[in-house]
């Protein structure tokens, strides 16, 4: 988990409607990455930047663009060394992050 992928499961749930599925999702996220993965959620940091950019310069001249989110995601675990789980496979290919789908046997 990258600090980027955190900020985007807590969009999520602010843009939703306050209810009870709200609620839930506001105390599964405070149990799970507060309390439980805290410490491990990668930062994007300026190593980071510098990943970054050679990824989407690397993404752009294969013509194959990815999001804003995804790349520094992406770069964010190469920095570090650290593998992606992801079952979004296809779009984190050829970001020099070792890929892995978390429902597959195989990693990609």
């Amino acid at each position: 988990m990258t600090t980027v992928g955190e900020a985007e499961l807590r969009y999520g749930n602010a843009t939703m409607s306050v209810g009870r599925r709200h609620a839930v999702l506001e105390i599964s996220m405070a149990r799970r990455l507060d309390i439980g993965i805290g410490a491990r959620i990668l930062p994007f940091d300026n190593t980071a930047a510098r990943t970054y950019a050679v990824s989407v310069a690397d993404k752009r001249r294969a013509d194959r663009p990815i999001s804003e989110a995804d790349c520094r995601i992406a770069a964010a675990s190469r920095a570090l060394g650290s593998g992606l789980a992801t079952c979004n496979v296809r779009d984190f290919e050829g970001t020099g992050v070792n890929v892995v789908a978390p429902w597959s046997a195989v990693p990609k």
